[in-house]
């Protein structure tokens, strides 16, 4: 079975496009509306007006991309299943039991999140790919190594009309698994 890996940023390219363009347009919106002493911010005007620009086109260059590749639909349909994969393999912050406060994430555990947020599924008409991006460090590694494992267990009754070959395989910088529909 063919690779087929997409680099992550370029997977998370419209949905970045979109974000920043509703924020652009927002505080483009809100800097028009000050006045009184409030007025001074005015200044950033013509920078939040490029930035609604600049990212418009964006957003429009990518839905026409993806119209003209026809995976429009697949994209949208990957969008659960990759927050699906987030939400599995991101590691949470842990309450204490004796403050009741959050505990901060370690170095390494911070190192393993950055690494999950570009991670993806890329859900098509006859194929399922996850991509998950492997982290620089090895005690990172083993945290993804071990999670990986009940992924795949959680993956095969989510997605129970794709049958699954192997375990994940290292490609580059990736860890890839792919599904094809029964």
């Amino acid at each position: 079975m063919k690779k087929k890996i997409i680099n992550p940023f370029i997977m998370l390219l419209p949905a970045i496009f979109t974000l920043t363009l509703v924020a652009s347009s927002l505080i483009w919106f809100f800097l028009s509306q000050l006045t009184g002493p409030l007025a001074i911010f005015k200044v950033f005007l013509p920078l939040a007006r490029i930035a609604t620009v600049v990212s418009g086109i964006g957003f429009v260059a990518c839905l026409v991309i993806l119209i003209v590749k026809r995976c429009l639909k697949a994209y949208i349909k990957s969008i659960t299943p990759t927050v699906y994969l987030h939400e599995n393999l991101k590691i949470h912050t842990r309450v204490s039991d004796y403050k009741n406060g959050e505990q901060p994430l370690s170095s390494i555990e911070r190192e393993y999140n950055s690494c999950i947020f570009y991670s993806y599924i890329a859900l098509e008409e006859k194929t399922l790919t996850v991509v998950v991006t492997v982290p620089r460090g090895g005690e990172a590694q083993e945290i993804l190594t071990k999670r990986l494992v009940t992924l795949r267990k959680d993956l095969i009754p989510r997605f129970s009309s794709y049958s699954f070959d192997g375990e994940f395989e290292q490609v580059g910088n990736f860890m890839i698994l792919q599904g094809s529909r029964n």
